[in-house]
């Protein structure tokens, strides 16, 4: 699960952040902010070079990080509706085709468990995992070893629990966006 799953990538819950990060809209204003704060320190902002004076009124530094503020939080229920509706499509696209990337894992040597590929904005991970029971009662008289896990793995009863189990998670967890969806648009139907 190292590498980077395409189909877990957004644009607007990107933008939009997530519970573990910042938005990339509060980052930019954090980042430019703190650099204006920086250039006035210094007195680099208030030179006095024609370019300087082209730039003064309407496009100095500040409006234009004002406008920009002010605009963003104008299209923030857009951007965070958009988000959702992100979501729900990689959750639903993951549910219905990524659960041959299933796999089995050993916790503690003593339970198994098993993961795949999902995503979820209250996780940094994006992934999601069940528990599937004591190794010994899976798999009686067997030790938590790679060969235990390839056995298992290869089992059909094994991966189909595992699916079932996987699928009942990813189905609160969707169940959880569609819910947060809804209530966003319509709270937007109501303040319109």
């Amino acid at each position: 699960m190292g590498r980077t799953n395409k189909t877990l990538q957004g644009a607007f819950t990107t933008i939009a952040g997530t519970s573990t990060e910042r938005g990339a809209v509060e980052q930019f204003i954090t980042r430019i902010t703190e650099e204006q704060q920086i250039c006035d320190q210094y007195s680099l902002a208030n030179s006095s070079s024609d370019t300087d004076a082209a730039f003064a009124g309407q496009y100095s530094l500040a409006n234009l990080i004002s406008e920009y503020q002010i605009k963003s939080k104008n299209a923030e229920d857009t951007v965070n509706e958009l988000a959702l509706l992100e979501t729900l499509i990689m959750q639903l696209s993951t549910r219905n085709s990524n659960l041959d990337d299933t796999k089995l894992y050993f916790n503690r040597k003593k339970y198994v468990y098993a993961r795949c590929a999902f995503y979820r904005t209250t996780n940094e991970v994006k992934e999601i995992r069940v528990i599937l029971g004591l190794v010994s009662n899976i798999y009686p008289k067997a030790e938590p070893t790679q060969k235990t896990l390839d056995e298992l793995s290869n089992n059909k009863m094994v991966m189909n629990l595992a699916k079932m189990n996987l699928i009942e998670a990813m189905d609160k967890e969707i169940a959880k966006t569609i819910k947060s969806y809804d209530i966003l648009k319509n709270n937007l139907e109501y303040s319109k």
